[in-house]
This record gives C-alpha cells, structure tokens and sequence, in this order.
C-alpha cells in the first residue's frame, strides 16, 4: 500500500445507481474517486469531501442525475442527465459544457474523450478545441466504451458488441450475443470480458471481436467482474464469488459469501471487499482466498471501496454519511442529495 493510501480511510460507498433496464433506465455503477485526500462522489450532483475532517468541501450539480466522475489533468469530466459537465477539480466550478440529453461518464485518453449517450450515438471529443472529431450512430443507449489494443470497444441495450477505430470511428467488427450486456465491455491483461443477463461471461479479442471462450454461470447476474492477476473475480446475485482465469475461463474457487445477495464488489490492493444486503462486509484476499467477515447490525450496505483498516458506509441515500465502525466519525453533506 503506498503512502497516500496509508493516509485515506477505508470506505464504503455507493458504487450502484440509477434504475433497471427493465424500468426504461439503466444500471449505471458510479465509483467514488480519490484527488489528493479528496472523495468525490456522484449521485443526484457531484459531492467533494475531505477526508481528514469530513468537511464538505464543495457541491455542485445538484439539479442533474450524474454518473461517474473522471479526472483528466484539473478538470473533472462529468456525464449527467444534460450533457457532459467540465468541472475544476480543485474548486467544482464548471467550466464548460458539451452536448445535451442523457451523456454518460466517458473516458480519456490523450487529450480526447470518448463518450456515449442514451440515444445510442458514441463520438470523440477534443478536449482541448471543443470540438467533435468523429462520431457514430448504434440503436439503443451504449455503455461507456473500453480501450484495448488500440480498439475501442463498446456495447449497451443491443446484444452487440462494436470494435472501432479511436481515431476515426471507423467499424472494425461487430459481434451479436444472446442477450445484451451487462455494464461496459472490461479489458483484461489480454482480452475483453462481458457478462449477459442469460447468465454467460464471454472473453472476446479485442482486435477481431472473436469469442475466445464462453462459460455460463448457472445464475442470473447483474454485477460486473473484477480482473486482478490474471484472474477474473465475479460476483454473483445468487451470493456466490466465482474465480476463474482470464486465458483459460477455467475454475478456480467457488464459494458462497452470502444467502443475502451481493452488492458490486471492490478492488483495491490485493483484497477484493463486498457487502451483502444484509448489513455484512466481506473481505476476499487475492492471493491465498482466504476470507473474513464483518457484521454492520441494521445497516443495509451498498458496495465498499477499501483502504487501510477502517470501514465506512452509507447508510442512507438521502444524506451522504460515511460512519466509522469504531469510532463515531461522520461526514455529512449541507445538502441532501
């Protein structure tokens, strides 16, 4: 662990939002993020936190649905219900804005972000000019696209996956699946991974769109896999924790954590950290498998995100309150949220 992270307090916080597909919306997860001893968290508008003092530091876009936020340079690149949201990470200040609608959290890469949106159009952005460089037009909202081996890698509502060039847009393959996809496509040390609500995860090449291998999972899923040392860590709604490896798809430990059903898990360092819905914390070492558990009593946990040897959570939507396990420490916002 390094020394910023030694710093940083160990905690849990919503990594899920947003309604189900089946509810006309999307699952959408969206992960807190760490700016020299800051939480910025996104929910109904972007929340900074400190984390020594729990001070609200600032708040902003309160009015909007926000997704995921992505620091690039000094600014944070904010998808939300009206567009693309540019915002100073130091003060939240926004800067500019881009677009319209429902735009997801994009990703950056050389000064150009690549973004999707709810009407099924992806395009690059030039974050320096402003302005479009390509753009194309799928049916059906997309996920945020994945970055491998020079391949731009998206899927959403369609059970079909696009390799594009990031340069360009230009199509490079196309793959169609039994059902469409849960969340973005993931890369791996080598491949990209999908998992379908049919219950299958697909390991597919990143250049040709080429399914590697396919396993199914015997249970319906609607949590994204982890990838950590060459292996794939996937939660399941039936309580199971599956390891497998990310070459192969062969098995490599299967264990039921709880009856209670998972939460979408975190990965950080080498222990892999989910709750259940009933209010318990387990924590998966990736190197042994061994596990321990913890029990938070009349706590209905979200997912956690893991640093040093304390534990938060939040325990409720409507206030942003972290709580220490054994020390009665709590972060609030001036605003529910």
């Amino acid at each position: 662990m390094n020394q910023i992270s030694r710093q940083l307090f160990m905690l849990i916080t919503l990594i899920l939002t947003g309604l189900s597909p089946a509810a006309a919306e999307i699952s959408y997860p969206t992960n807190p993020l760490y700016q020299q001893k800051r939480l910025i968290i996104s929910q109904d508008g972007i929340s900074n936190f400190d984390l020594q003092t729990g001070r609200l530091v600032w708040q902003t876009l309160n009015k909007l649905q926000t997704f995921e936020p992505v620091l690039t340079g000094e600014s944070l690149l904010v998808g939300s219900s009206q567009g693309l949201q540019v915002l100073s990470a130091k003060t939240g200040q926004l800067l500019w804005q881009h677009g319209g609608g429902i735009v997801f959290s994009p990703i950056a890469r050389d000064n150009t972000a690549y973004l999707t949106a709810r009407d099924g159009r992806i395009w690059a952005l030039d974050l320096t000019t402003k302005k479009v460089l390509w753009q194309r037009q799928f049916d059906g909202w997309l996920y945020p696209p994945t970055l491998k081996n020079g391949v731009l890698v998206v899927g959403g509502q369609g059970a079909e996956v696009w390799g594009l060039n990031p340069e360009d847009g230009e199509l490079l393959w196309q793959q169609a699946f039994d059902q469409e996809l849960i969340y973005q496509p993931q890369a791996g040390q080598e491949l990209i991974f999908i998992t379908t609500y049919s219950g299958d995860l697909l390991a597919i090449s990143p250049t040709e769109g080429r399914v590697i291998w396919q396993k199914n999972l015997d249970a319906t899923n609607e949590l994204s896999p982890i990838l950590a040392a060459g292996n794939i860590y996937l939660p399941r709604s039936d309580g199971i924790i599956q390891i497998m490896r990310q070459h192969t798809g062969r098995l490599l430990w299967l264990q039921l954590i709880s009856e209670a059903g998972l939460q979408q898990p975190v990965l950080i360092n080498n222990t892999l950290t989910v709750a259940d819905n009933q209010g318990r914390v387990t924590y998966l070492e990736l190197i042994d498998h061994q596990f321990k558990q913890v029990d938070v009593p009349g706590v209905s946990l979200v997912s956690p995100w893991v640093d040093d040897n304390k534990v938060y959570w939040q325990p409720s939507k409507s206030v942003i309150q972290f709580k220490l396990l054994n020390t009665p420490l709590i972060l609030e916002s001036s605003n529910p949220l």
